[in-house]
């Protein structure tokens, strides 16, 4: 039939493109695969059947076991679909009777020659062994010449056109990162795998669990090694944040961005993030191991989206700052001056996609202090800092973000405890982890209102506008000691500082000199500091107002609103005073 309806075409080349995965349908008219091309080849010519799946086995590399068992033509016609084994030579001839703009799919299935494989019951009512059965499939599509429409919807595969830590909350952004910019030149670092299972990760700094006591053999199924192909049901993890970031990496692989459903200390779940009308059936449910609470494991998955809808390779959202440092921390231990654009051509060569400056920036400063920025380091920092800097001032204030291992270090340091010295908030980074959280413009606001505020009564009215929009954001924000981040309870301790922007303006001045070695960095800082008290020195002497400009303005807008109070003396002895805002 197929022979009588078509000529025999051209022997031209043929594109092979090779699918790993089962999700396939047979639409109207075409076959539509749910995954995109793991690999691909070329047919130049004419060949043979023993030579196609020559070329099939040497591209796929099967694992020893295995063999093809039957490959199928799938052929889509106006009046129904045909699907012919190719078996030999002569049916092979077939897929050079198609016309040069339509398209052939061929399905390949695989037998494994071993015949039984033994795993260990997990269940704590048999302790026995079961057998198992192995099969899987694998799809192999083949263009003919021109294109279709299923082309033309996968052609970007090809130039990998580019797609906010949370599951994760993002790193929160500072005012100097808007300006941070390296000039890097390309380097050539040796390939690893995404997530090597040996070396330091960002997750077990969080003291979930420690490999050291793990014993594989307690698993059937063992613990998870970094491949992301291997996550399946029962696959389990060393704690709740690498499982998180394995199943992120698996899903942006196939170009599906995911959320958060429902996240606790025992469980967390994630669907597919769409509101297409037709809801992604996908979701998974990881809990802790009922043998060992400190691992974690995949008790629901699904093994493959049910939606056609995938996502740009375009700063892909489930591509997080924590994800990335988890990619290039080995790196960052070997080499601390990785480049920014180096941790963009990682990411783009692990996961197909494009990141941005900004979030390849954050990502790489989480995975500097995770290496770096340690108890112990700290400590070293603060015992060095004290005796060479501070000596034995008094009333010193720090300023910094939630940094763990920052506030270890001061509580284990009795020179840096109050009253010798106060450790405070930065406002900024704490509205940004609000924002994070909760994505309100109001809770913004009032965050920042809360912080900013000395009027008792304005602070009390704040609050409770706070806690009847959300009570989520209230407890989240009064958990935290009013003394940490609020000038009405800080008593004077930070002089009025709000954020850590000085220090941040200053690291911007100084960008690249950590990189340099000690000589050089001493002298470059030391130089780099003068040209900037030069500069500042020269826009002082062209000052013609009291103070700053900036700071001028502010004082003067705040002498108008003044203008509007009453002011009326109540203890003329202790100047006391009380004083009526206007409108």
């Amino acid at each position: 039939y197929f022979c009588n309806r078509y000529k025999m075409a051209s022997s031209g080349p043929h594109l092979v493109n090779l699918y790993w995965h089962f999700g396939k349908e047979m639409l109207s008219d075409f076959v539509s695969f749910k995954d995109r091309p793991s690999g691909s080849f070329i047919i130049s010519g004419r060949i043979s059947y023993e030579q196609l799946v020559q070329m099939i086995n040497a591209k796929c590399q099967f694992e020893e076991g295995w063999t093809i068992q039957e490959i199928t033509m799938m052929i889509s016609q106006p009046d129904g679909s045909w699907n012919p084994a190719i078996l030999n030579n002569d049916s092979f001839e077939w897929i050079y009777y198609f016309p040069s703009m339509s398209m052939v799919y061929l399905h390949l299935s695989l037998q494994a020659n071993t015949p039984v494989t033994q795993f260990e019951d997990l269940t704590p009512c048999y302790g026995g062994v079961f057998d198992v059965e192995g099969t899987s499939t694998s799809h192999v599509h083949n263009f003919g010449e021109g294109t279709s429409r299923e082309w033309a919807a996968d052609e970007d595969d090809e130039d990998f056109i580019p797609g906010e830590d949370d599951f994760t909350d993002e790193t929160s952004e500072t005012e100097s990162d808007r300006s941070v910019n390296e000039e890097s030149e390309p380097e050539f670092i040796e390939e690893e795998h995404p997530f090597p299972s040996g070396g330091r990760h960002i997750y077990r700094e969080m003291g979930e669990c420690d490999p050291s006591r793990i014993d594989a053999n307690e698993y059937a199924i063992p613990l998870w090694n970094g491949d992301i192909e291997t996550i399946r049901l029962n696959t389990v993890f060393r704690s709740k944040e690498e499982a998180q970031t394995g199943i992120m990496a698996w899903n942006v692989d196939r170009l599906r961005e995911i959320r958060t459903k429902d996240s606790n200390k025992k469980t967390f779940k994630v669907v597919y993030n769409s509101n297409a009308d037709v809801p992604c059936l996908w979701k998974a449910r990881v809990n802790k191991a009922r043998r060992r609470d400190d691992l974690w494991e995949v008790t629901e998955w699904t093994d493959q989206h049910t939606c056609m809808q995938q996502v740009g390779r375009n700063d892909h959202r489930n591509v997080t700052a924590h994800m990335i440092a988890n990619l290039i921390i080995n790196k960052i231990q070997r080499k601390v001056e990785y480049k920014i654009n180096m941790v963009q051509a990682d990411v783009k060569q692990c996961w197909k996609v494009d990141v941005s400056y900004k979030k390849a920036w954050h990502g790489r400063k989480k995975a500097i202090e995770c290496v770096y920025e340690s108890t112990d380091s700290w400590s070293f920092f603060l015992r060095n800092l004290r005796r060479y800097v501070v000596g034995g001032s008094t009333q010193i204030c720090i300023l910094s973000d939630r940094d763990v291992g920052l506030r270890s270090a001061i509580e284990s340091l009795p020179d840096w405890q109050e009253p010798a010295a106060y450790h405070r908030i930065c406002l900024r980074h704490l509205r940004s982890n609000v924002v994070t959280r909760f994505r309100s413009k109001k809770i913004r606001d009032w965050c920042w209102e809360l912080g900013s505020q000395l009027s008792k009564r304005k602070f009390r009215q704040t609050k409770e506008r706070l806690r009847e929009f959300n009570l989520d954001a209230y407890n989240y924000l009064f958990n935290i000691p009013l003394d940490r981040w609020t000038l009405y309870g800080d008593e004077k301790c930070r002089w009025g500082t709000l954020t850590t922007n000085m220090s941040e303006s200053y690291n911007n001045v100084l960008k690249g000199v950590r990189f340099l070695p000690c000589r050089a960095l001493v002298d470059t800082t030391f130089h780099k500091t003068l040209d900037l008290f030069r500069q500042e020195q020269n826009k002082s002497s062209r000052c013609r107002t009291p103070i700053a400009r900036e700071h001028y303005a502010a004082f003067l807008q705040l002498e108008q609103t003044a203008a509007t109070h009453d002011v009326e003396c109540t203890e003329y002895n202790r100047s006391m005073y009380a004083v009526t805002t206007g409108l």
